[in-house]
């Protein structure tokens, strides 16, 4: 008899809850799927860093995976990681190498290096450059860990005189060793002006989504949204998201995986918090994420494990 009482008691708090009698995920907008034939390629996002290291090298090596991201403006042409070292052993990208330096090239031609600490790395394939606050200068979008205490999103940027590398901002360290973050997009998600930084936090056993801003000398974390993962374990392709405005409204749109990498959802910032626009549930889990604007409808389009290619589209 009891049994029963908690049944329905349940049964009517979901009919409050949900009036439709579906869950809340029902309410999201179910995207289109179209199938890409396999004479088709994945695209590429724009500025793709996929470059090799500087031709003429770096004196203190470079990763192995590494690649290098580039500017046309601005005080930093290039940007990448060096001093290859094994003193973090978490391997989540693959090996156990990481970097323990960040290096640029600056517009005039000359190299600048920042060391880390023996206690950090840069738990990273590239750094990401980027003007967060419209100033015509460069910062360098990083992911930085510390042995004991995980990962962080860390800006550096060019000091006044172009010969140093300071840290500008950074978030918290996660709080334990081998807990890491991936970038998902850099853009100005909040049509503000400005650009913010868009990252997963513990894509493998937590899954957050946070949207940080950089004010300042400080990097504040203004908005969370659970259930979240671009990366798999051990995997070198960290570009499972992409970014565009697919409904004109001057404001983009971030495309990423669910937690199981099972579906793609669409999500876009309104009144500083995270909102869903849309999903669509795909047949295998999420290898890569890309734009796919030679359709003629802006798309994304999802590489799935199993090979398959779909574009998704709004409905």
């Amino acid at each position: 008899m009891k049994m029963k009482v908690w049944y329905f008691c349940i049964l009517a708090l979901l009919a409050v809850a949900f009036p439709s009698g579906s869950a809340a995920a029902d309410t999201v907008p179910t995207w289109r799927l179209t199938p890409v034939t396999a004479s088709e390629e994945i695209l590429t996002e724009v500025n793709d860093p996929r470059q090799p290291a500087p031709e003429r090298g770096d004196p203190l090596g470079v990763l192995p995976d590494g690649l290098v991201d580039t500017a046309a403006d601005g005080d930093i042409a290039l940007a990448w990681y060096a001093a290859p070292t094994e003193r973090y052993r978490h391997g989540v990208i693959g090996d156990a190498i990481e970097a323990g330096a960040l290096a640029v090239e600056t517009a005039a031609g000359e190299r600048v290096t920042l060391m880390l600490p023996a206690g950090e790395v840069f738990e990273d394939r590239w750094p990401r450059l980027a003007d967060l606050d419209s100033d015509g200068q460069m910062e360098i979008v990083t992911i930085r860990a510390s042995l004991s205490e995980g990962a962080a999103v860390t800006v550096y940027n060019l000091d006044p005189s172009w010969t140093r590398l300071r840290e500008r901002a950074t978030t918290p360290f996660i709080g334990r060793a081998h807990r890491w973050l991936n970038i998902a997009g850099i853009a100005d998600f909040r049509g503000s002006g400005g650009l913010q930084i868009a990252y997963v936090e513990k894509p493998h056993i937590g899954g957050t989504l946070y949207l940080a801003a950089l004010s300042g000398e400080r990097l504040s974390r203004i908005a969370a949204m659970e259930g979240f993962s671009n990366h798999e374990i051990r995997a070198r392709e960290l570009r499972l998201s992409a970014v565009a405005d697919t409904d004109g409204d001057g404001r983009p749109e971030l495309a990423l995986p669910s937690f199981n990498r099972r579906a793609l959802r669409v999500v876009a910032v309104f009144d500083g918090q995270w909102a869903e626009l849309g999903r669509a549930d795909l047949p295998d889990a999420i290898e890569r994420v890309s734009l796919a604007d030679d359709s003629g409808a802006l798309a994304f389009r999802v590489q799935l494990r199993d090979g398959s290619i779909f574009d998704v589209t709004p409905p």
